[in-house]
C-alpha cells in the first residue's frame, strides 16, 4: 500500500462517523451532530447545557463565551473535518458553533463533577449548583457511556479550549500546564471503567493529539508498545 493510501485510511479511521441505524440511541446526552434531535427524549436537553453553561460563567473568572465563539469560529473548518460526511446545510455556522460551547460546557462540568469540583459552590450555592449536580449524579453512568460513543463526539480541541479559556481568558493551544490539567481531568473521570487505565501511561505533548474524548480514552487503556497512533 502507497504511503498515501495509508495516509487516507488512518484520517478515515479517525473521523467521527455517524451512528449506524441499528445501533442503540444515545441514553442521557447528545454531543455533536449526529443525535442533535434523538427520536427519545434525553435526560439532558440544550436548556440544561444552557443552564450549566452560564453556571460556570458565574464560577470561572475568565470564561467569555465571545471570545471561546470566536475561537471555534477559526477553527470551524477544521472542527468540520473531523466528521465522517459533510452536514453544512443541516447545521449552519452559528449553530455549529453554540452547539460546541454548549456541549463543552457539559462535558466539563461532568468530568468536573466526577473529579476535582473546581466548580463546587459552597454556602447558600445562590447559581443552583445543587441542582445541576443531583442530576448528573442520578445519571452519572449513561452520561459516561454516552461520552465514550463513537457517534457522540466533538473535537477534543474544542472542550479543551473552553477549559483553557475559562482559566486564562485567551485560546492557547500551548498552554502545556493548563492541557495538562483537562486531560488529567478527563482521565479522572473515566477511571472507574473498565478496561483500566494502563499503568505508567504518560501524555507527551510533543507525539500525542487527540481527536476526541474516546480518543484519549482508549490511548490510556493500551501498553504503549501495542499503541498505534495511525493502521499500518
Amino acid at each position: 500500500m502507497e504511503a498515501s493510501d495509508r495516509d487516507h485510511e488512518a484520517e478515515d479511521a479517525a473521523k467521527i462517523c455517524q451512528p449506524d441505524k441499528e445501533t442503540d440511541g444515545v441514553r442521557a446526552v447528545t454531543i455533536g451532530p449526529y443525535h442533535r434531535y434523538p427520536q427519545d427524549q434525553v435526560i439532558f436537553d440544550d436548556e440544561y447545557k444552557w443552564a450549566v453553561t452560564r453556571y460556570i460563567a458565574r464560577r470561572w473568572a475568565h470564561f467569555d463565551s465571545s471570545i471561546y465563539l470566536q475561537a471555534m469560529a477559526e477553527m470551524e473548518l477544521d472542527a468540520r473535518r473531523y466528521y465522517a460526511y459533510d452536514f453544512h446545510e443541516e447545521i449552519g455556522s452559528y449553530d455549529f458553533l453554540v452547539m460546541l460551547l454548549l456541549d463543552s460546557a457539559f462535558i466539563l462540568f461532568v468530568l468536573d463533577a466526577v473529579g476535582n469540583k473546581e466548580l463546587l459552590y459552597s454556602g447558600n450555592d445562590p447559581f443552583g449548583y445543587g441542582t445541576l449536580l443531583l442530576k448528573v449524579q442520578d445519571s452519572i453512568m449513561e452520561i459516561k457511556i454516552d461520552l465514550l460513543r463513537l457517534d457522540n463526539q466533538i473535537p477534543f480541541f474544542a472542550v479543551e479550549q473552553l477549559y483553557v479559556i475559562s482559566h486564562c481568558g485567551k485560546p492557547d493551544y500551548h498552554n502545556d500546564y493548563l492541557q495538562e490539567k483537562f486531560r488529567n481531568l478527563v482521565l479522572s473521570g473515566f477511571k472507574d471503567l473498565y478496561p483500566k487505565r494502563e499503568k505508567g501511561r504518560r501524555i507527551n505533548f510533543e507525539d500525542t493529539e487527540f481527536d476526541h474524548l474516546l480518543h484519549l480514552f482508549h490511548w490510556s487503556r493500551v501498553p504503549e508498545d501495542k499503541y498505534l497512533s495511525a493502521p499500518q
